[in-house]
């Protein structure tokens, strides 16, 4: 069975990805990639983790999965989108549905340690506070508090 270096430097070679462009993409040293690869790093953090599957353009679970994650979805790191799938292949519904049975409190999902997205770029905890505070003014002030 392949490590998980050699799992990433194939995801890399079939992208014709070379690491210094795959670290470009991924926002992490390419001395680090290839560390990463040669299996003289451990698995990395979660946030590096995300930062490789997006510069090799690879889904947050299927890298998950490769680092050995048991089931990402248990640690809150699957996508809406891969959620719905799975939600999907168990019932014949389409998005409005989904949303309408999977309710999302905003608040808890920008106040707790989630892994939330805007079009493919990771919210820092700095974004995930900036947008909860614009979201309080604007319902204070709506509902004139």
């Amino acid at each position: 069975m392949a490590t998980f270096g050699e799992e990433i430097k194939k995801l890399r070679l079939e992208r014709n990805l070379s690491i210094r462009e795959t670290a470009r993409r991924s926002d992490v040293s390419h001395a680090y990639l290839s560390q990463l690869e040669n299996n003289r790093r451990k698995i990395p953090t979660l946030e590096i983790l995300l930062k490789i599957s997006n510069g090799l353009g690879v889904s947050e679970k299927e890298i998950m999965d490769l680092a050995g994650y048991d089931k990402a979805r248990q640690d809150g790191l699957m996508k809406s989108a891969d959620l719905y799938r799975e939600y999907r292949q168990k019932k014949n519904t389409d998005l409005k549905d989904f949303y309408k049975a999977n309710r999302f409190d905003i608040e808890e999902l920008l106040s707790y340690d989630t892994t939330l997205l805007y079009r493919s770029t990771i919210l820092s905890k700095n974004d995930k506070d900036k947008i909860l505070t614009f979201i309080k003014d604007i319902l204070l002030q709506d509902k004139g508090w």
